[in-house]
């Protein structure tokens, strides 16, 4: 598990977290939900395979799934948490985080 930057934090605000998290889009509705949204591209489909088997244990000891969809070599993710009432909490922010770390290591390696 990442040592997650002190900004990770209950109460702190979106703009602190955001600083993050430059490459995630913030979509909310006029109904009040939210989600965090991210597309990723890679060199191959087994590239984009093996990404998402990579982030499989982050994924379970956040206790937090991602919504995904893999097309070939693109890779998109939404992150929201519908036990609060599908809006974007601190667990989406951390898995977007994780995710985003993983990426860049993923093509540094």
């Amino acid at each position: 598990m990442l040592n997650f930057p002190s900004a990770f934090k209950v109460g702190v605000s979106e703009s602190e977290i955001s600083d993050y998290l430059k490459d995630w889009t913030l979509e909310q509705s006029s109904s009040g939900t939210s989600k965090l949204c991210r597309s990723f591209l890679f060199e191959t489909f087994e590239d984009c395979i093996q990404f998402m088997n990579l982030l499989m244990a982050d994924i379970k000891a956040l206790d937090h799934h991602p919504r995904w969809t893999n097309s070939y070599n693109q890779l998109h993710v939404v992150l929201t948490s519908w036990d609060a009432g599908s809006i974007v909490s601190l667990k989406d922010y951390k898995l977007a985080f994780t995710i985003d770390y993983h990426f860049n290591r993923f093509y540094k390696s």
